[in-house]
């Protein structure tokens, strides 16, 4: 259970990493007005995106709270979590003062700092320099979740990358084109399309694949 929970708060940290690029990345394709396309498809797109990044965050959290249960009295830390989620400021922090009381040293180390983070983004940097987890741009954080094993997220930075037209990603994107999971290779040839690259069949010239 100890190493499910770490692996849980890896993966916040690492989604965490590559949301952070999307809030404050400058790359051009990215910001309205300047990408070579039409600015408001691609920033509804990572508008799409960025929540579906904060969904993961969600889910992470969601995660080790329950497997916490598993350890703990699940009663406390249901109350715990509640607190954390909580409008109040006393209850959140009755809750992270309860948690840090409980929680062995190695999970303390690992959960604490994105309890806190969750209760204030403004300590994101903090977290990320924390743990080493920084990525230093918004294509690297792209390229991160290409070549990670999050096909949900990877098809919402496929279209992302395929409104934006941002050819630079071409050679991340052909091996995706016969990727297992139909979602990815839906929106990997969706993507090689809007870019000119693969030519589109049945009258669907330029559609968004009706997933998400």
């Amino acid at each position: 259970i100890v190493a499910q929970i770490l692996d849980e708060a890896d993966s916040y940290i690492n989604t965490l990493a590559i949301l952070n690029t999307q809030l404050n990345g400058d790359h051009p394709a990215f910001v309205p007005g300047e990408a070579a396309v039409n600015g408001k498809p691609v920033q509804e797109a990572q508008n799409l995106f960025v929540k579906a990044l904060e969904s993961r965050l969600e889910n992470n959290l969601d995660r080790i709270f329950r497997l916490l249960g598993l350890m703990y009295t699940p009663d406390d830390i249901y109350t715990a979590y509640q607190g954390i989620k909580s409008a109040d400021p006393d209850a959140r922090v009755n809750a992270l003062e309860f948690l840090d009381n409980v929680l062995e040293k190695k999970i303390k180390k690992r959960v604490i700092p994105l309890i806190e983070r969750t209760m204030a983004h403004s300590l994101t940097e903090r977290v990320l320099n924390q743990f080493g987890a920084k990525i230093s741009s918004d294509f690297e954080g792209m390229l991160a979740v290409l070549n990670g094993e999050d096909n949900w997220l990877k098809a919402y930075a496929l279209y992302v990358i395929g409104q934006a037209q941002e050819t630079q990603f071409v050679p991340h994107i052909c091996g995706l084109v016969n990727h297992p999971d139909a979602m990815v290779k839906k929106f990997a040839g969706y993507a090689l399309t809007k870019m000119g690259i693969l030519e589109m069949t049945n009258g669907q010239e330029n559609r968004q694949p009706d997933v998400f």
